[in-house]
């Protein structure tokens, strides 16, 4: 994450879809907000004193999905 910051490609605004693995070792406390983490990451993490929050995942676009958002905005607002 240090060689994307430097480069311009993260940010402490930087939000993506990704999955915390436990491969290498963690000497400072921090909180890690992704989609998923490994048991082995949540233990290292928490072994560290720091914290793991769960982001929910971005429910995947379909035509199903979009339909039920259109209905369901109509009928909120009274149209049929």
């Amino acid at each position: 994450m240090t060689s994307l910051h430097l480069i311009g490609m993260w940010s402490s605004r930087t939000v993506c879809a990704l999955q915390v693995l436990g491969d290498g070792e963690l000497s400072f406390a921090l909180t890690v907000k992704a989609e998923a983490i490994s048991e082995s990451a949540k233990a290292k993490i928490e072994a560290a004193g720091g914290a793991f929050e769960e982001v929910p995942q971005k429910p995947k676009w379909t035509r199903k999905l979009h339909k039920e958002r259109l209905a369901a905005a109509e009928a909120k607002s009274g149209k049929s």
